[in-house]
């Protein structure tokens, strides 16, 4: 029975130790790599000065027209429309 134990423990730490070094390498390619949609693109964003942001869905892609606004208001702006959302 202490034999059985033994086995048990050993795959249970096997298992425990593979999934840390999983985690860990899913970790470093999801924050180190290129992004995979817009909300990663906007954390990529660094050193980045914008005054409004347009945030929604795709009606805000579709109804707004951000540079009109830029030529009336003279302010610098994102547009950060998602779909499906």
């Amino acid at each position: 029975m202490k034999e059985f134990y033994k086995y048990l423990l050993k795959i249970i730490l096997i298992f425990i130790i593979t999934l840390y070094v999983l985690d860990t390498i899913y970790t470093y390619v999801y924050y180190h790599f290129s992004p995979r949609s817009k909300v990663h693109w906007i954390k990529t964003l660094k050193k980045q000065n914008f005054d409004y942001a347009l945030l929604g869905s795709s009606r805000v892609n579709h109804s707004i027209i951000p540079n009109l606004i830029e030529k009336k208001t003279g302010k610098k702006r994102y547009k950060f429309s998602l779909f499906c959302s």
